[in-house]
C-alpha cells in the first residue's frame, strides 16, 4: 500500500502491480458477502422468477465459493432479501436497494464476474470447430482483457487473474462449451456470452445506486 500526504489528508492506494496480490487476499475473506451480493443481483430482476436467477448465479460461481443444497440456500438468500427489506416478491427491488445503507455486489463479485466475460467472449469468437489449447486460450484471455481494461470494459487489473481465467474456463468446460464442435457450439457460447454480459451489467447498475447513495450521503462524488 502506498501514501500520498501531499494534500490536507492522506489518500492510501495500492501500488502498482500488486493489485492482483490484493485480490488474493480479499478473496480469502469476501466468501462471506456473496450471499449477500447474490441478493442485491436479484432485486434488479422482476418477480417471480427471483430464486431462479439467483440459482443461475449460484451456478456461474459455483468454482469460485461454496454453496449449501438448494432449499438451505434458499433460507439463506430470504434472510439476505429480508435484511434488505425485500422478498422474492417485492414489486420494487431497485427501491429497496435503493434503500439500503450500503451495497456490496460490484466489490464482491466484479472480478469475478469481469474474468468470465473475457472467457466467455473469445469461446463466442472462436472457431466451433478449433480446438481450445488451455495455455494458448489462456494467453489470449490476458491480452485482451488488457485491452478491455484499457477501454474501460473491465473494473480493475484483479480482473485479469489467470487463475480466475483458468477457473472461467473450468466453468464454460463444464457446461460443456470448450471441446471442438459444429455450429450449435457456436449458438451456446454466444448465449453464455450474453448472460455474462447481462450479469456484469447488474453488477454495474449495482455500482450506480451504491454511488448515487454516497453522493447523497456526503455530498462529493465517490
Amino acid at each position: 500500500v502506498t501514501t500520498y500526504a501531499g494534500g490536507d489528508e492522506p489518500v492510501y492506494a495500492i501500488e502498482r502491480g500488486q493489485h492482483l496480490i490484493a485480490a488474493f487476499y480479499r478473496n480469502s475473506a469476501i466468501h462471506h458477502f456473496v450471499d449477500r451480493a447474490i441478493a442485491e443481483l436479484v432485486l434488479l430482476t422482476e418477480p417471480p422468477g427471483r430464486f431462479e436467477d439467483a440459482m443461475a448465479l449460484r451456478d456461474l460461481l459455483k468454482f469460485e465459493f461454496f454453496f449449501p443444497d438448494r432449499e438451505t440456500y434458499r433460507t439463506e438468500l430470504t434472510a439476505e432479501l429480508a435484511r434488505l427489506g425485500a422478498s422474492c416478491d417485492s414489486a420494487d427491488g431497485e427501491a429497496a436497494l435503493a434503500g439500503a445503507q450500503f451495497l456490496i455486489a460490484h466489490r464482491v463479485l466484479r472480478s469475478f464476474l469481469d474474468a468470465q466475460l473475457v472467457v466467455a467472449l473469445r469461446l463466442a469468437a472462436r472457431d466451433p470447430r478449433k480446438p481450445v489449447v488451455e495455455k494458448e486460450f489462456l494467453d489470449e484471455c490476458g491480452g485482451v482483457g488488457q485491452q478491455m481494461l484499457l477501454q474501460g470494459r473491465l473494473h480493475g487489473p484483479e480482473s485479469l487473474s489467470r487463475e480466475l481465467f483458468a477457473s472461467a474456463l473450468k466453468l464454460a468446460g463444464n457446461r460443456d462449451l470448450v471441446d471442438a464442435g459444429r455450429d450449435e457450439l457456436r449458438e451456446r457460447r454466444q448465449v453464455f456470452a450474453a448472460q455474462l454480459r447481462d450479469t456484469v451489467a447488474g453488477v454495474a447498475r449495482i455500482d450506480e445506486i451504491d454511488a448515487a447513495q454516497r453522493r447523497e450521503v456526503v455530498g462529493v462524488e465517490p
